[in-house]
């Protein structure tokens, strides 16, 4: 509304295009300017309405005296005439008094004061019954020497009651137009500043009370709070700005927390697992220093009862029969802590199995001629550090295996999944196993118990696949990640 008002008041296309400039920069400077200088146009508009209405009434007293005193000299100059009646044509002191207040009447008649107070509309009242006087008075015997008599003087004091009626009337309808001016002034000036109380609660009070809670839960982290403040003027943009600002705290925030969470899990797990390799490395210490000390110290026993028996008992068979039968009992002792110290030595020193099989991979391939390759990745997979470990050993039993005994030109490990489900296959294409029996049963020089006791550790499937016509292995792992 304001806008419009303006481009009728400057109707210039220079002006206007300033407008709308101001506008799209300042548009709540601009309004409150433009309120305040509505309030500015009505107060003086009213004070100039007041000064013109009382300046029109100004002389309205005053004629209103001079018409009053009308009736004064009409009075006078009957009382002359009849005291001159009584005294005699002669006297010439009475004449001259009747003569002064003829003139007298006929002055204030014409006096400015009374003909200043005259509306300019010939119909007006006023008009009409100061028109009345005057062909009252022309046609009185007051006017000239001529005999007069006090219904003369009535009737021309009832026509100059009547014009003094009219100027009072005339007045008091000035007064009554000051009144109405300045009642309405004052309710314009009122409509005005309600006008401008509510504008400034809706466009600045109330938005910046929600700007300044913005700015209150943004102190206190609370970077979900928006001000949400629509428009196109300056507190909009605030808010607009402020709402940005807080997205994009509370986004760096979000990732901020995610790392950190992340990186404290990591560390648990890293801990964890740090702690899980300390105790088997103090376990395959222990084994090493005790148990695998003592097959050792078995074996040289064996050879020294053996060399004794060959010189005490060189015919007897029987005792050959019981040092081979201790001898191989030793051996197969000595195989398995082997293989139950490989297992507590095998450290996972990377960050995911993802980087274990790779070096595992770059650990085997100088050793073989079977081109060894790797599809698929783990991924962020989360499992316990012991875990961790049963699924990389399988893995590497499974390539040894390949390694020694499938005589393959090619192995793959083949990696799957499918939300928590995860799928490893360790395939080749050698000449396979040779009985299925083996497989059911586990046992071999393969190691297979191993590794179905692993999977079981894994709460998994372990399924062995293999054709002895050349057609390779194929041992899968089927497994649950955790959540």
């Amino acid at each position: 509304m304001i806008k419009h008002a303006f481009h009728i008041l400057f109707p210039q296309p220079g002006l206007q295009t300033l407008l709308n400039n101001t506008l799209l920069r300042h548009p709540i400077a601009f309004s409150l300017v433009a309120g305040l200088a509505i309030l500015a146009a009505l107060a003086f508009a009213s004070m100039a309405a007041t000064l013109w209405l009382a300046a029109s009434i100004e002389g309205d007293a005053r004629a209103i005296n001079e018409a009053g005193a009308l009736r004064m000299s009409t009075y006078r100059m009957l009382a002359t005439e009849q005291d001159q009646r009584l005294a005699g044509s002669a006297d010439r002191e009475q004449q001259q008094d009747s003569a002064y207040w003829r003139e007298d009447f006929r002055q204030r008649l014409n006096s400015d004061g009374l003909l200043s107070a005259l509306p300019d509309s010939s119909g007006h009242p006023v008009n009409q019954a100061f028109q009345q006087v005057l062909m009252a008075w022309e046609q009185s015997p007051l006017a000239d020497d001529r005999v007069s008599t006090p219904e003369d003087a009535g009737k021309l004091v009832d026509d100059i009651d009547a014009f003094v009626l009219a100027l009072e009337s005339h007045s008091d309808s000035k007064l009554a137009l000051i009144r109405v001016t300045l009642w309405g002034f004052a309710t314009l000036a009122a409509l005005a500043v309600v006008m401008l109380g509510v504008w400034l609660w809706r466009q600045v009070i109330r938005p910046l009370n929600t700007l300044t809670e913005q700015a209150t839960a943004l102190e206190k982290t609370q970077l979900h709070v928006r001000s949400r403040l629509k428009g196109r003027h300056e507190l909009a943009m605030l808010s607009h700005s402020l709402d940005q600002m807080a997205a994009e705290l509370e986004s760096v925030y979000a990732d901020m927390q995610a790392q950190i969470d992340e990186r404290t899990q990591t560390l648990v797990q890293e801990r964890a697992s740090s702690a899980l390799q300390e105790e088997r490395s103090v376990i395959a210490r222990e084994l090493h220093d005790s148990l695998a000390q003592a097959l050792t110290y078995q074996k040289m026993q064996l050879a020294l009862l053996q060399a004794h028996l060959e010189q005490q008992l060189p015919g007897d068979s029987i005792w050959r029969e019981s040092i081979g039968t201790l001898r191989s009992n030793v051996n197969e002792g000595y195989r398995k802590l082997r293989e139950l110290l490989s297992t507590f030595r095998l450290q996972l020193n990377y960050t995911s199995l993802d980087e274990a099989l790779a070096a595992t991979v770059r650990e085997f391939q100088p050793n073989t001629r079977t081109r060894l390759e790797i599809n698929g990745r783990f991924g962020a997979l989360r499992l316990a550090p012991q875990h961790e470990i049963h699924v990389l050993h399988i893995m590497r039993e499974a390539l040894t295996n390949v390694i020694k005994h499938a005589a393959a030109s090619q192995a793959s490990v083949t990696i799957e999944r499918s939300g928590r489900q995860v799928s490893v296959s360790i395939a080749d294409d050698g000449v396979g196993l040779a009985s299925s029996q083996a497989i059911e049963d586990g046992f071999g020089h393969l190691g297979l118990r191993i590794l179905y006791e692993r999977a079981a550790q894994l709460q998994g499937d372990l399924t062995i696949q293999s054709d002895a016509d050349r057609h390779g292995t194929e041992v899968r792992l089927r497994f649950m990640a955790q959540e």
